[in-house]
């Protein structure tokens, strides 16, 4: 029999479980919503992910008339990003990629410091404004990234304007007003800007 040293991890072991013991009698639209709930919370605990995890937790996806869990969906990736942990970097390394790191970013209001970012994500970047329907946090410009194109290794941001009623920084309402598509290289030119106002920010108080 063949042997591993490699213990499965906490994150894989937990899904793994998961389905093996959903009954057969359970309907795949319940079991897919269950599944796809399963994995958040996992990665919203920070379960741990080895970096080869990626092809066992594909296996369990399924894609029904009434029920999808696909364990590779950007949504889960976008949750790592946040939440921290290590399902993010498997998720990378299974496609190849580099992450898109900002230095002021966050969801739902939760601003932290160096994370990586993905669609839904809002993202803090420098820059003046003249209209003051357009948000700001913490001096700086709100935006969410929209998509993030992989093959091509760029990322589109977009930002909403403020509804006068709602002057909440971190909503998103209507169409977007401004996007902004980003290369690598643009990227970590306007990371570098960031950083360079938090650091003046952080000696003025």
């Amino acid at each position: 029999m063949k042997t591993t040293n490699e213990a499965v991890s906490t994150g894989l072991a937990f899904m793994l479980a998961a389905a093996a013991g959903i009954a057969k009698s359970i309907g795949d639209r319940q079991k897919s919503a269950a599944l796809n709930e399963l994995l958040m919370s996992a990665i919203r605990l920070k379960m741990g992910f080895n970096p080869d995890d990626a092809r066992r937790l594909d296996a369990l996806g399924m894609r029904t008339c009434v029920g999808v869990f696909r364990p590779s969906d950007e949504t889960f990736y976008s949750q790592s990003c946040v939440s921290g942990g290590t399902f993010a970097r498997m998720w990378e390394k299974a496609r190849g990629v580099k992450p898109f790191k900002a230095v002021l970013a966050g969801h739902h209001g939760e601003i932290q410091a160096n994370i990586r970012v993905a669609t839904g994500v809002a993202v803090l970047l420098d820059g003046k404004d003249d209209d003051e329907m357009m948000p700001r946090s913490a001096d700086l410009q709100v935006w969410w990234v929209t998509s993030v194109d992989w093959d091509n290794d760029s990322i589109i941001l977009s930002r909403y304007r403020l509804r006068p009623e709602a002057r909440y920084p971190f909503t998103r309402n209507d169409a977007p007003a401004r996007r902004l598509k980003l290369s690598r290289s643009d990227w970590e030119a306007h990371m570098e800007a960031v950083a360079i106002t938090k650091d003046a920010s952080s000696q003025a108080a």
